[in-house]
């Protein structure tokens, strides 16, 4: 876990000095911001803003769907599926596939972290990748996004700490300007 831990940091680090980096006269990111929804395993709102012309922080505020198996101490382990309310913020860096008159593809990864409340009491925590394809209209102001984001989740309260592989499929449609 701190292992994991470190890792998170260092790669957190690593993006936000190439965010500094970028210089804003340079900027040739498909939109400036989108608003819109997310469906799949979370469904909710989802916000997207430009930092520069690749880097982009998009946060989700979502209730989602976790099909999982929980893991405690000495090797205690249950199937549990359940519902949680969340926030996912993640900085992603999108870069373009191919451009069209009528808009542009691209791939994008990134990492998040997320924190929320499950219905059974329990806080919730955890830290994401983020991996998938945007397609961006230059007719309409819409973006289209599906992504997959695998990461590691915590659920606490004061009696116990249970971790599990925390995941989600999702689709975003987003208004831009």
């Amino acid at each position: 876990m701190k292992k994991l831990c470190r890792i998170f940091i260092v790669a957190i680090t690593i993006i936000t000095l190439a965010i500094a980096s970028e210089s804003p006269l340079k900027a040739q990111a498909p939109y400036k911001m989108s608003v819109g929804g997310i469906v799949g395993f979370m469904n909710g709102a989802s916000f997207k803003m430009f930092l520069g012309d690749k880097f982009a922080f998009q946060t989700d505020l979502t209730s989602k769907f976790v099909p999982t198996t929980l893991y405690g101490k000495n090797g205690y382990s249950y199937n549990d599926d359940f519902w949680s309310v969340e926030v996912n913020p993640n900085i992603v860096f999108q870069n373009r596939i191919k451009s069209w008159e009528s808009g542009q593809f691209d791939w994008l990864v990134g990492l998040g972290l997320s924190a929320g409340y499950q219905f059974d009491n329990n806080g919730k925590a955890g830290a994401n990748v983020i991996a998938g394809f945007e397609y961006s209209s230059n007719k309409t102001p819409i973006a289209v996004q599906l992504d997959y984001r695998p990461g590691l989740g915590i659920l606490f309260n004061s009696h116990r700490a249970l971790t599990f592989f925390d995941w989600a499929l999702a689709l975003s449609i987003r208004y831009t300007f």
